[in-house]
Parts: C-alpha cells; sequence; structure tokens
C-alpha cells in the first residue's frame, strides 16, 4: 500500500452499532441493484473495516465505510439516515405500539418498511446513538495507518509461507483495489482466541491442545504450516501480558491468533471452541483447583 492514495479515500465512521456485524450487514443498508439511490454504483464501495483496540483486537462499536469518491459516502449516509428514521418510525418498541407494517406496505417516499425493518441488524431500530459521519480529511495518523495496510497488521498480515513481493500500487484506483481484495486475494484466515479470567494455556499448551483435538475429532485441523506448532499456525498477540504494573503498559490477558488454510476451516473452529471449556490440560489438574477457562473465538476480517 501506499499512503500517498490514502487521501483518495473517503470514510464513513458507523457508531453506536452492534459489535458483532458482519461486512454483508453494512453493505446490506444499500441495495446491490443500486438502483434506489441515484449516483450510486457498487464500484464507489471498498470495503467495510471494523474498528477495533489496537492491542487486544478486541470489536469496538465502530466500523470505517470505505468509498473511491465524495459522491458515494454521501450517498450511503444519506440512505442510512432516512433507513434509520424510517425503522424508528415504524419499529415496535412497548406494547402500546402500533403493530408492525405488513408485507409490501410502503411509505409516502415509495420504501418498502417491511421489508427495510427485516434488513435493518445494525443496531436497535429505536437507538438515538446510532451516528453515521463522513471521516473529514486529513485523517488521523492511525487512520492513515490502517488504510495504507488495508486493515489492521495482524488480521491483514500474510504468513511468511505465503508473502510474496508484491509490485506496490501505481494508481488512487489501484490503491483501492487493492485494499478491496485485502483478506479475499487469500483463503486464508484468522480467528482471535482468548479466554476467561482463570488459568491460562501457554502457547506450547494451546498448540497442543489443538493438535489432540484434531486426533480426538479424527481430522487435524488446516491450520497454516501443517502443524498447530508451525512458527505460523499460533502466534500470540500481545507479548506486554508479562510485563510489571508498573512498566507503563496496559497488562491484558493474553490473545492468540490462530491461522487456518480456509474461512470455511476458521468457521468451524469458532463453531467448536467459542465458549466451550479449554481443558488444555490432560490431567485435568488447574491452578487454585480451578476448572479449565472457557474461550472465545472470532473470526478475524
Amino acid at each position: 500500500m501506499q499512503e500517498l492514495y490514502v487521501k483518495d479515500i473517503v470514510v464513513v465512521q458507523l457508531s453506536g452499532l452492534s459489535r458483532h456485524l458482519s461486512e454483508t450487514d453494512i453493505r446490506r443498508l444499500v441495495p446491490q441493484s443500486s438502483k434506489y439511490i441515484e449516483g450510486w454504483s457498487d464500484p464507489d464501495f471498498i470495503k467495510v473495516i471494523p474498528v477495533r483496540d489496537e492491542e487486544t483486537l478486541e470489536r469496538l462499536d465502530q466500523y470505517y465505510v470505505l468509498f473511491r469518491n465524495a459522491r458515494g459516502a454521501r450517498d450511503f449516509q444519506e440512505h442510512v439516515r432516512k433507513l434509520h428514521v424510517t425503522t424508528k418510525r415504524h419499529s415496535t418498541s412497548s406494547l402500546l405500539s402500533a403493530l408492525p407494517p405488513p408485507p409490501g406496505f410502503r411509505d409516502d417516499h415509495g420504501v418498502d418498511v417491511h421489508a427495510a425493518l427485516q434488513s435493518y441488524t445494525i443496531g436497535p431500530p429505536a437507538s438515538d446513538k446510532i451516528y453515521c459521519n463522513i471521516v473529514p480529511y486529513p485523517y488521523t495518523r492511525e487512520l492513515q495507518q490502517l488504510l495504507a495496510r488495508g486493515g489492521y497488521d495482524p488480521i491483514v498480515r500474510q504468513p511468511s509461507s505465503s508473502s510474496g513481493d508484491a509490485s506496490p500500487p501505481r494508481s488512487p484506483r489501484q490503491h483501492a483495489d487493492a485494499i478491496a481484495a485485502t483478506n479475499d486475494s487469500s483463503p486464508i484466515t484468522k480467528v482471535l482466541l482468548s479466554f476467561d479470567n482463570g488459568p491460562q494455556p501457554s502457547i506450547g499448551e494451546l498448540s497442543r491442545t489443538i493438535a489432540r483435538d484434531g486426533k480426538e475429532r479424527g481430522l487435524p485441523w488446516a491450520v497454516v504450516g501443517g502443524k498447530p506448532n508451525s512458527p505460523d499456525a499460533v502466534v500470540r498477540l500481545n507479548p506486554n501480558h508479562a510485563k510489571p504494573d508498573n512498566s507503563g503498559v496496559r497488562k491484558v490477558a493474553p490473545r492468540y491468533i490462530v491461522t487456518l488454510e480456509t474461512k470455511a476451516e476458521a468457521q468451524r473452529f469458532v463453531g467448536r471452541w467459542h465458549c466451550s471449556p479449554f481443558r488444555f490440560n490432560v490431567e485435568g489438574v488447574y491452578e487454585d483447583s480451578e476448572g479449565p477457562p472457557r474461550a472465545r473465538a472470532e473470526v478475524l476480517w
């Protein structure tokens, strides 16, 4: 990526949304056919980047929606505003609220209200805390770096075994295309793995547990490198965890990135482990007689 072309990207910031949305949820805000919004065209859209804590990669309630031009960004912003007003007006918030509109019901502007309510998944329809703003330029240094990379470095960085010497973009359009293709050009998908308070596994115990689980289910996990102990398969995200409290560095629980060969495999991994006990001790013995910690797993995008 070249920071020279960051200024050619227009950023819309959505705030106050659910932290568990997918890119599809955001793109659903605009009809794919684009015929309902004058001036909107799919090529205007680049991608969605969920805003995260840079140290822990924890999702926040914000999303950056990237566009190639100001027109697409303004049309998107206006459509989100109108859609939120429509859903807020017709949503059911109490027993005294009017009945929801039937399928096919259209308001005075010709909007299918029932369809709008069904597709509105970004947050509570009655919320007053959903905001959609175009980020003014010049961007902050952090945002410039995010746009130059196409996402957060631990997420978009490719494993050393699959990295190549890609030629830098030569135009604003090529730069935007490169950002849009980030995470799509390779099937490799990463999972963020952490554990609730309690005994925490070491990276070695984590790798061995993943390998043992693969044997128990009769199908080894398709991690990058072929084995969980491969250098790129499991990496620790925040090495500052071990530093003393007086180091001036925020102390957070360890988090790991597990890199799998396909998105489908990453989704299966999350489905198996999220909110499940992570029994990393084969003897079932843990510190302070506590049970195994509960795993938290999320597909990174």
